[in-house]
């Protein structure tokens, strides 16, 4: 594209371009094996691969861990909307009474001195961009349930900006 291009050959390039992009990001959609228009969880899979630091444990020897990722993210989310809606004071008293609780009571290994303090740990080790990603996820069904016209003209729209599905 020249300098000298006019306006409607600028135009013409451009929607070229959205195109070829858009067919490229459906294609996405189809290698990663990730239902058409689940933006989500493209993000999740494309930061998996290509983000360090970023991907899923795999799973190891040994014992099965209690502890991945997401468990971390879903304690750390647990345990700030404690303290966000004044029910605890502390990280450690959010621990406290979630401890009490036998979902986080069953993940914490019995031979631990302090499970309050093993539940703070695992607090303090989850990955914060995990965490953030979840709780975008959560707002985002949130609002799609309290708008669900919105949010279906929202995705239409999305969906008509992609390129019609190649047939295999």
């Amino acid at each position: 594209m020249g300098l000298l291009a006019t306006e409607d050959a600028r135009i013409r390039w451009n929607d070229r371009e959205l195109n070829e992009i858009a067919e490229l990001l459906a294609d996405l959609f189809k290698v990663h094996a990730v239902e058409q228009g689940n933006w989500f969880g493209l993000t999740l899979m494309l930061a998996n691969e290509h983000v360090p630091g970023f991907s899923m444990e795999k799973a190891g020897r040994g014992p099965k861990r209690v502890w991945g990722e997401y468990e971390r993210a879903e304690l750390r989310l647990a345990v700030d909307e404690l303290i966000k809606a004044g029910t605890a004071s502390s990280v450690f008293h959010a621990c406290q009474i979630l401890f009490r609780g036998s979902e986080w009571a069953q993940k914490v290994r019995t031979r631990s001195k302090n499970p309050t303090k093993a539940l703070e740990r695992q607090y303090h080790k989850a990955n914060h961009r995990l965490t953030r990603i979840i709780e975008s996820a959560r707002a985002y069904d949130q609002w799609r349930s309290a708008h669900p016209d919105e949010a279906a003209d929202l995705e239409r729209e999305i969906a008509n900006k992609l390129p019609a599905g190649k047939d295999s």
